[in-house]
C-alpha cells in the first residue's frame, strides 16, 4: 500500500460537501457553461433562465443560435429578471476617406501672385498719398 499523508481521506476520493465551503462556490464549480473569453453563451431563453447567478448580480448571456443578448439580473433575494436584446452586424461599404477639396499648387501660386499684386498696389497708393 502506498503512503498517503491525508489520514482523513486515505483513498484519494473527492471530499464531500462541508458547510465551511460557500454554497455559491460549489454551484459555480459544477456549472457547465463557464465563460470563455469573458463571454457566456446559452441555448435560447431557456438556457438564460437556467443560468444561475448569485444575489445582486448581473450577467450578459449570448444566445448560441440567434443574434440575441440576454441580460440576466438578480435582486437581493436572488429573484432573476431577464431582458432580451437583438443585435445584428453592421454592413459597411468600403470606407473611403472623406473627400477634401485641396487646391492644386498651380492655382495656389496664381492666387498668391494676385494677393501680392493687391498688397503692392496698396503700398504704392499709400506711398503716393504721403502716408
Amino acid at each position: 500500500m502506498a503512503y498517503n499523508p491525508n489520514l482523513y481521506n486515505p483513498y484519494g476520493q473527492p471530499q464531500p460537501f462541508t458547510w465551511s465551503q460557500p454554497v455559491w462556490q460549489n454551484m459555480q464549480q459544477n456549472q457547465s457553461n463557464q465563460p470563455v473569453n469573458g463571454l457566456v453563451s446559452v441555448t435560447g431563453i431557456e438556457g438564460a433562465k437556467a443560468y444561475q447567478l448569485p444575489p445582486n448580480s448581473s450577467m450578459p448571456l449570448f444566445d448560441q443560435n440567434n443574434d440575441i443578448l440576454y441580460l440576466k439580473t438578480t435582486d437581493s433575494a436572488g429573484y432573476p429578471t431577464i431582458k432580451a436584446f437583438s443585435f445584428q452586424a453592421i454592413e459597411r461599404a468600403d470606407q473611403k476617406p472623406q473627400s477634401v477639396d485641396y487646391v492644386p499648387r498651380s492655382e495656389f501660386d496664381q492666387l498668391s501672385e494676385k494677393v501680392d499684386k493687391i498688397i503692392s498696389n496698396r503700398r504704392a497708393r499709400k506711398a503716393a498719398d504721403g502716408e
